[in-house]
């Protein structure tokens, strides 16, 4: 099975606000982190659980 480019394209533009969005995501929580562990009045290495939630999942290479 083979792809046209035009497809291609497609798949650029529906791919790119995504990984936008879960990068922002990931940067906001980074950032908000220390301030929620402070106001839950938790341990900051205790809420790595949020942390990890926020990042994209990897892919296995096989």
């Amino acid at each position: 099975m083979t792809t046209s480019p035009a497809s291609l394209r497609w798949h650029r533009w529906i791919m790119a606000p995504s990984v936008l969005m879960q990068t922002l995501n990931t940067t906001s929580v980074n950032i908000a982190l220390p301030s929620m562990a402070a106001n839950l009045h938790e341990n900051l290495l205790r809420l790595r659980g949020a942390l990890s939630a926020a990042r994209p999942a990897r892919r296995r290479k096989h």
